[in-house]
C-alpha cells in the first residue's frame, strides 16, 4: 500500500487521507485544503485513477477496503 501511495502527489495523498480515512465530504476537504469544491473532487478522481492503473480496476475496491481496515 505504501508503494502505491508513493505514486500519488502530496496533495492527492492528503485528499485521499481526508476522504477515506477521515471520511470527510468534498466540501470539508475543499475547506481544509483551501481549494474549490470541484478541485477537491478532481484531485481525488485523479488519485483514484492513478491507483486503479497501478492495481487494476477490479482490485481498487479491495485496496480501499484494506485502507479502511488500517484506519481502525
Amino acid at each position: 500500500i505504501k508503494v502505491l501511495l508513493q505514486k500519488l502527489s502530496k496533495r492527492q495523498k492528503e485528499a485521499i487521507y481526508l476522504k477515506f480515512y477521515q471520511e470527510l465530504s468534498y466540501e470539508e476537504i475543499s475547506e481544509i485544503m483551501s481549494i474549490s469544491y470541484q478541485s477537491s473532487r478532481t484531485i481525488i478522481f485523479k488519485a483514484i485513477k492513478t491507483l486503479r492503473q497501478e492495481v487494476g480496476s477490479s482490485n481498487i475496491i479491495s485496496l480501499f477496503l484494506i485502507l479502511k481496515m488500517f484506519k481502525k
